[in-house]
């Protein structure tokens, strides 16, 4: 917290911690229970809203599905097939401009 004075010796004090949120969500995991897949993350601090993408990442012509709500976490999704591997992360808005996490590959046997 910058210098202190003792005795006229100017002493060096420690710095102090500061937790910053994030600037986007991140995905922590994503754990998979047949089709459904439960993503745990941290949400952007003051977004109003999030939602959780995913896409088969195999499929070339493949569209991100979103599944919106608030930002509570975990959440589950239900992805349409066994046997993939979805990309998924979460969405937030700020300002309405939408920001990413970091995505995850999470295989679905």
């Amino acid at each position: 917290m910058g210098d202190q004075y003792s005795n006229g010796v100017i002493k060096e004090s420690e710095p102090e911690e500061i937790n910053v949120p994030p600037s986007t969500p991140i995905v922590n995991s994503a754990t998979v229970n047949g089709a459904n897949i439960t993503v745990d993350f941290t949400p952007l601090a003051g977004a109003p809203g999030c939602a959780i993408g995913y896409l088969d990442i195999a499929n070339p012509n493949a569209s991100v599905v979103f599944s919106g709500g608030d930002c509570t976490s975990p959440r589950v999704i239900t992805v349409p097939a066994l046997g993939k591997t979805y990309r998924v992360f979460v969405r937030s808005f700020i300002n309405a401009s939408p920001i990413d996490s970091n995505p995850i590959d999470v295989i679905v046997p």
